[in-house]
């Protein structure tokens, strides 16, 4: 009976200590599986951080690189739009007169005198500039070359122009116009245009052309060109008269060309200023080397009536024809000699 207790004893703790082995077993195998997860996740965890930061820096890598590829190709598009155009070659198509009418250089007036040659409603006098005369003329007056005979109808004007003075307080409506009356004093006017030129600097100068005939305005119109740093200092002014075809130049750059500008019987130049603050040394115009001559009639006018272009000025460079000589000694030669024109002879 004691044997049998035993023995159960001793199978129940074997029992007890095989199934506390397997549960210990057990638990270290859950504790190992726990630890190898742990550590997987871990692993895991510090693998997404490199990788993310790896993947950052690629990343913005490729966007920096694909910005500064697109700055670039904006960067190099830019100079290839601006530096694309076309060349443009203006003719400076002025022709001086060949017969002069009338000129002054105001070498014959004497410093702070009106020269003689002139005509005013106002004022002006001789000033010595570098050693040249120039004749300066008042803010708000009319001057008139006093010509010895009516201008053509095809005729050139020049002169230089010089301006001091000139800044932001100039006003807008300050002008130096070029005139064209029916008349030679200063009377209303029926038939008459002008260019007006403005000295204005702080806005683009607001010049204007103007037609009136019979007393009606037929055209006004602004220029529409900025030549305020023309203006500024000294400048050549160039003037052709066709007609009825005004052309002006500045420093031969060609700022008006009115076809049908001129009216019937305008033809005695005037230069009209107004508006100049022509006191304590501002807003000072002076003009020098005045010269009016009549002109041939321009190629657009021959063009308009006869439809076609000719010349008589014919130029030969030497060495292009044969002499005489030779012309002579060749017909002897050939069967079908030079025939010797007027000209050659």
């Amino acid at each position: 009976m004691n044997t049998t207790k035993t023995l159960c004893i001793l199978v129940a703790l074997f029992s007890i200590a095989t199934s506390n082995a397997q549960l210990l077993e057990k638990l270290g195998k859950k504790a190992e599986e726990a630890a190898k997860r742990t550590v997987e996740r871990r692993v895991e965890r510090e693998t997404e951080k490199k990788t993310d930061k790896g993947l950052d820096g690629i990343f913005k890598k490729k966007r920096k690189k694909k910005k500064n590829k697109k700055q670039k190709e904006t960067k190099d598009k830019a100079p290839i739009i601006s530096s694309e155009g076309y060349k443009i070659n203006r003719a400076s198509d002025f022709v001086t007169g060949n017969t002069i009418v009338f000129q002054d250089n105001f070498t014959n007036d004497l410093q702070g005198d009106f020269p003689v040659k002139w005509d005013t409603n106002g004022s002006g006098e001789i000033v010595i500039i570098n050693n040249s005369k120039w004749f300066r003329l008042g803010g708000n007056s009319k001057y008139v070359p006093t010509t010895k005979e009516a201008l053509p109808e095809d005729y050139t004007i020049e002169f230089d122009l010089l301006t001091q003075g000139l800044d932001k307080k100039t006003s807008s409506q300050a002008w130096i116009r070029l005139l064209l009356e029916d008349n030679t004093g200063f009377q209303r006017s029926e038939n008459w245009c002008m260019v007006e030129l403005s000295p204005c600097q702080f806005i683009q100068s607001p010049g204007v052309v103007e037609k009136v005939a019979n007393g009606q305005r037929q055209i006004r119109n602004a220029i529409g060109k900025d030549y305020r740093t023309q203006i500024d200092g000294k400048s050549h002014i160039a003037i052709a008269i066709n007609k009825t075809r005004m052309r002006v130049w500045m420093n031969e750059n060609k700022i008006v060309d009115v076809p049908r500008l001129v009216p019937q019987g305008a033809n005695v130049f005037k230069i009209h200023t107004k508006g100049l603050r022509d006191a304590n040394d501002k807003d000072e115009v002076y003009i020098s080397n005045f010269k009016i001559a009549k002109s041939g009639e321009d190629n657009r006018s021959k063009l308009v009536t006869e439809g076609r272009l000719s010349t008589n000025a014919i130029l030969l460079k030497q060495g292009l024809l044969p002499s005489l000589e030779a012309l002579k000694l060749s017909s002897k030669k050939s069967l079908k000699p030079y025939k010797v024109c007027q000209i050659c002879k």
